[in-house]
């Protein structure tokens, strides 16, 4: 690697920590003052969204690990913010229904720190987002070559608090697997 490349290398480096900090102070301000973890938030408001959704379908649209996506919800269903039933129709698949409290708890939680992101990145020009996305897509394409997928155990995804597992949820989806995930209107 030449000396130009290898500078390049630590800057793109120091950015992602950046990004990454400034997650995790975010996420550290929830727990903080909210008592609840970024992924707990995410989870809730796509809940929000409809009046019954899968949990593999919920997995999909949060891009969770099925098995990290249990570990949140039975913390959530033991707050009484979600309930979990079977699928009339196919009794494998498991529905998940925010209550009125879960509704409650996440009108009290302040905005997620994307929403601050999406609010700026909305008033760049066009062209910018676009050349945004496609180099953010291009380091996660390359940092996806030289990672190899890890699974963790749920012991490990409660040390890491909710944290999402490496790899997340990749390749294709099933969509609207169970005829009772209904879309709520805004």
């Amino acid at each position: 690697m030449s000396d130009f490349s290898t500078h390049t290398f630590e800057q793109v480096i120091t950015v992602l920590r950046r990004i990454i900090r400034a997650h995790d102070l975010h996420s550290h301000m929830l727990v903080q003052r909210q008592g609840i973890t970024t992924p707990q938030l995410l989870i809730l408001r796509e809940l929000s969204r409809v009046t019954d959704m899968t949990a593999g379908e919920l997995a999909r649209r949060a891009t969770f690990g099925q098995a990290t996506l249990t570990g949140i919800l039975d913390r959530l269903e033991a707050r009484g913010w979600i309930v979990r039933s079977r699928c009339d129709r196919d009794k494998r698949r498991v529905l998940v229904r925010l209550t009125v409290s879960g509704h409650e708890a996440l009108n009290r939680a302040p905005a997620p720190l994307q929403d601050r992101f999406v609010s700026a990145f909305g008033q760049l020009p066009d062209w910018e987002q676009s050349q945004i996305l496609a180099s953010l897509q291009k380091v996660a394409a390359l940092m996806e070559k030289t990672e190899p997928e890890t699974r963790r155990t749920r012991s490990q995804d409660e040390r890491y608090g909710d944290t999402q597992t490496t790899g997340g949820v990749h390749g294709h989806y099933q969509l609207n697997i169970c005829p009772e995930n209904k879309e709520v209107s805004q």
